[in-house]
């Protein structure tokens, strides 16, 4: 009996060990059915992110493409690409060894390495890519996850930015070129004009030594061009009238286009009047020009056109941002191609351009756009596709009297003067013109040749100096350093800086001398007589 009863315990004893075996394996299978369900999650997580990447994403085994992403296949304009060789769509300059070896590789810091190659689009067109691949495993085996990005936009951005690098360094060799060009054009000016001044009434040499000086402004007005496209042109905003500016450009306007595109200026502002530099001026119409003239490759018409607008400031004024008063229109129109919204939602932004790489820098509308809002004004542009386009330039109109009062003093005499001006000149031909022309004003003149020179006539003199002029740029001190140096010793003297190039590092010089006046060289004596006056009259 014993033995029987002890039987039944131990087959007690294995049924409930086989219970808590049949229950740890229930718990075993819902932990791998868990497992199971969280990695088909995954999965399929894994497959949204892969599908909706802006990448395109490939797996390949043995350089063969096993699996691909939506996205790829865009990429490239293929519908098919599984068992294609990588190498069909991707050309390196250097296959990555561990791709072409088929040898998984492992960087030694952890890092994925980036290559820049080229995608083929089934259409023959190139696009730069950036591509990555690190080691996976695929059905079993190793296998490469290879991620490629389109980065056509920063090699875009990298070319214009180089553009511009090379502008820039183009612009200060022009602006070096304009200062020494600048000087040369003041003295052979200024010297006719003395020479004509000396010269009998009746002299016949009156009409060759105008010829002299008429082509010695044009020359002038080209170094002005230049500075501009170097950006180193201070502006002097004065009345300017826009008819006038206009009928002065047309002639270098029609070089600009092509013949077979036919220029109309139409001059129909009755008041054309606006207070604004009118090398900033010259920039915006010539930027708007070559902009129409590359729209109409096949040729067309260019239609420039002013007029007057008077806003009374009500909402059905229609033009936003600006209050009532008078303006004057600048209107510049080409039946070219046009463009659509979405183009024109960017035209104003630095390097965005339509232009093939090298036909354009993207800078010339960014540019009419700061000029324009640096005076006030707006810029409305009206463009379809096939149907041309309209910039509509809308700026504050000049006052009346003011215009009145800047046409009578340019007709008057040479203003004069008995004051002591202190001359501060490095250029040698430069200084002894302007110290003849100061002179026959009748003022008293301290010539020097750079800052020290200037410093010690300034301790030196022991009655008043009433007028320190002065070079902008110059060697050994620049003339803001001079200035401040010797506004320490005399702080009562007056400042007019001039120059014909200003660099970066004193383009705004003038702003730190209280009071400070400026001239653009080249300058003739009856602009630095009134220039003078009207400084030391303030």
């Amino acid at each position: 009996m014993q033995n029987s009863k002890k039987t039944k315990d131990e087959l007690e004893q294995e049924s409930q060990a086989l219970r808590q075996k049949l229950f740890q394996l229930e718990s075993i299978l819902q932990e791998q059915k868990k497992i199971e369900t969280r990695l088909k999650e995954s999965e399929q997580k894994y497959r949204s992110v892969v599908e909706q990447a802006n990448d395109g994403i490939a797996i390949v085994q043995d350089t063969i493409i096993k699996f691909t992403n939506p996205r790829l296949a865009v990429m490239v304009g293929a519908d098919e690409l599984i068992n294609r060789s990588l190498a069909d769509i991707v050309s390196f300059d250097r296959l990555p060894h561990h791709i072409s070896e088929n040898k998984p590789y492992k960087s030694l810091d952890g890092v994925t390495p980036t290559y820049e190659a080229a995608l083929r689009h089934k259409d023959g067109k190139k696009i730069p890519v950036e591509f990555s691949a690190g080691v996976i495993t695929y059905e079993g085996r190793p296998a490469e996850l290879v991620v490629i990005r389109d980065i056509t936009d920063r090699k875009n951005f990298q070319e214009r930015l180089l553009e511009a690098q090379k502008l820039e360094l183009v612009g200060r060799l022009t602006g070096g070129i304009a200062h020494d060009f600048n000087n040369f054009l003041m003295a052979i000016i200024n010297y006719a004009v003395l020479v004509k001044k000396g010269l009998p009434m009746d002299s016949l040499a009156h009409d060759d030594i105008n010829q002299i000086v008429m082509v010695g402004k044009r020359a002038a007005v080209l170094v002005r061009q230049l500075l501009l496209f170097s950006q180193r042109h201070i502006g002097e905003p004065c009345i300017i009238n826009l008819n006038d500016l206009l009928s002065n450009l047309s002639k270098m306007l029609r070089h600009l286009i092509r013949e077979d595109i036919e220029l109309a200026i139409l001059l129909q502002a009755d008041y054309p009047f606006i207070k604004a530099d009118s090398c900033h001026l010259e920039q915006v119409v010539i930027n708007l020009v070559i902009n129409a003239r590359d729209a109409m490759p096949s040729g067309g018409k260019l239609e420039i056109e002013t007029s007057n607008l008077t806003l009374r400031g009500g909402p059905g004024d229609g033009h936003k941002g600006l209050a009532a008063g008078h303006y004057l229109v600048l209107r510049v129109s080409d039946t070219g191609s046009g463009m659509d919204e979405g183009v024109k939602a960017h035209i104003f932004e630095p390097f965005f351009t339509t232009k093939k790489p090298g036909q354009g820098t993207g800078l010339g509308l960014s540019t009419v756009d700061n000029i324009v809002k640096q005076y006030g004004g707006i810029i409305e542009v009206a463009s379809s596709c096939g149907k041309g386009t309209t910039f509509k330039i809308v700026l504050p109109a000049a006052e009346k009297i003011e215009a009145q009062d800047n046409r009578q003093q340019d007709s008057q005499a040479l203003p004069t003067g008995s004051e002591t001006i202190i001359l501060v000149e490095d250029d040698s031909a430069v200084r002894e013109v302007t110290t003849r022309i100061l002179q026959k004003l009748g003022y008293n003149v301290l010539s020097t040749a750079h800052g020290e020179e200037a410093l010690k006539a300034v301790r030196n003199y022991s009655d008043k100096i009433h007028l320190l002029l002065l070079d902008m740029v110059m060697p050994r001190l620049s003339g803001q350093e001079v200035a401040r140096r010797i506004l320490e010793i005399r702080p009562d003297i007056k400042v007019i800086f001039f120059s014909g190039y200003i660099d970066d590092t004193s383009l705004k010089a003038g702003h730190f001398i209280k009071g400070a006046a400026f001239l653009q060289k080249p300058f003739i004596d009856v602009v630095l007589a009134q220039k003078i006056r009207k400084v030391l009259d303030s």
